[in-house]
């Protein structure tokens, strides 16, 4: 394995040799990944959005006369 960056590592060989393992018996591979966060203005908008539709439509319903 070699590291190119703080968010890149790269293992290099066959996919058998991978899962043999430094004594042949084998071994078990896990990865990781992890996409990063919202910023928090991102956030805050969409509920701020969602929020301002629900209150609109409440106020729009409860406006309407019945027929």
């Amino acid at each position: 394995m070699r590291v190119e960056n703080e968010n890149t590592c790269v293992w290099e060989g066959s996919f058998p040799e991978l899962l043999e393992g430094k004594d042949g018996n084998g071994t078990q591979m896990k990865a990781q990944y992890d996409i990063g966060k919202f910023p928090k203005g991102l956030v805050i908008g969409i509920v701020a959005i969602i929020v301002a539709a629900a209150v609109g439509g409440v106020v729009l319903m409860m406006r309407k006369k019945p027929a």
